[in-house]
């Protein structure tokens, strides 16, 4: 199994951790088919793994049929939504399910030797909840 660590704004990072965002959108997604969990990295100023999330399934279609399906939950407007996926075919939405936020935000630099933030998403087979 592999896990997957995923650069998100702080503001979406957030809406997922409070559950009021429930698609994560990605212009490209893993080619693997064993993700078990999908580790949050806060980006700046937070530069912090905050939380995890058990990947529930991608939805992957045009980006009007992604938006259809996931609008409801996605924590976005439909403008911003339009604009990032401007002059694509396809569009991703990973679902989220079980959330857990850490209550210490974890530095992955001191999990991840030469961690540097990945632009998407990376794989590691690392295991961030070091209780």
């Amino acid at each position: 199994m592999m896990n997957l660590i995923i650069s998100i704004k702080p503001k979406y990072a957030q809406m997922i951790l409070n559950g009021s965002k429930r698609y994560e959108y990605r212009k490209s997604i893993p080619q693997r088919h064993d993700i078990q969990k999908v580790y949050i990295y806060a980006t700046k100023p937070i530069c912090r793994i905050v939380g995890e999330f058990r990947l529930n399934g991608i939805v992957a279609d045009s980006p009007q049929k992604v938006w259809a399906a996931t609008a409801r939950h996605g924590g976005i407007t439909e403008a911003f939504f339009n604009d990032y996926f401007k002059g694509r075919d396809k569009a991703y939405a990973l679902k989220v399910g079980d959330v857990i936020k850490y209550d210490v935000p974890i530095d992955p630099k001191k999990v991840i030797a030469d961690f540097t933030p990945p632009q998407n998403f990376m794989y590691t087979n690392k295991n961030m909840d070091l209780k």
